[in-house]
């Protein structure tokens, strides 16, 4: 995971899923990092199918137990009340991508996820540590069970890698209805914390200097032999 400022992008690369069928990647943020048995209205979900879900909280539509419900995406436009709190992310729109191919940790043709999620101006940007949740995976099919990779462990269990956009069933991939469950509860979660400047750009500001600090004194050195050879000859 890394961060400009700006977006918050994090890549998983899933070397032992070699086979890619229906796979998707999710990732779950609880803003205020209060935890919780079920997704609050302060809790996001994002999944590499680009669609933006948000916990129902007590409040919202009639699902029990507090569940995720879907915000943008196939069928349903942005709650009206909610527009403004989802603004960042509408205006930004994150982006996801999920595909199969080679990299430097595996040659072997595997699945990759990558997710570019805007913060600026999202109140993630000040509170700088929240709750934190990435999970990936393929649902079953009859010659391999199901596959899944989930961060922290603790979330492990709960992730049902079935875990479709919507909902969609194994019968029926085309149904997408709101979805009840199967993903790991925000207690579950592990803790994320936002430096002021990304680490790579601290690395590239002290190479600049030692880089500056070094012509400088190679300047100076030459100078100053030039001065000594010159007074050098003067004598």
């Amino acid at each position: 995971m890394k961060h400009d400022g700006e977006f918050l992008y994090v890549f998983l690369d899933y070397v032992s899923d070699t086979i890619f069928w229906f796979d998707n990647f999710w990732v779950t943020i609880d803003t205020l990092s209060d935890g919780g048995e079920a997704p609050r209205e302060d809790d996001y979900l994002f999944d590499s199918t680009h669609h933006i879900w948000l916990g129902d909280g007590p409040h919202e539509r009639d699902i029990s137990g507090g569940q995720w419900e879907e915000l943008k995406g196939h069928r349903r436009e942005p709650y009206a009340d909610l527009a403004d709190r989802l603004q960042p992310f509408l205006e930004g729109r994150h982006m996801g991508w999920s595909g199969q191919g080679r990299s430097a940790n595996s040659l072997t043709p595997h699945s990759i996820f990558e997710i570019k999620i805007p913060i600026k101006g999202w109140e993630i940007k000040e509170r700088r540590t929240f709750g934190f949740c990435a999970a990936a995976g393929s649902p079953a099919i009859k010659v391999t069970p199901s596959t899944k990779v989930v961060w922290p462990d603790t979330a492990y269990d709960y992730y049902a890698a079935d875990f479709w956009a919507g909902g969609a069933t194994l019968d029926d991939p085309t149904v997408i209805d709101p979805q009840t469950g199967s993903f790991p509860p925000p207690s579950t979660w592990g803790t994320i914390t936002l430096s002021d400047v990304p680490p790579e750009e601290k690395e590239e500001e002290s190479y600049w200097f030692y880089l500056i600090i070094g012509v400088v004194l190679v300047v100076a050195s030459a100078t100053v032999v030039l001065l000594l050879r010159k007074l050098k000859k003067l004598r």
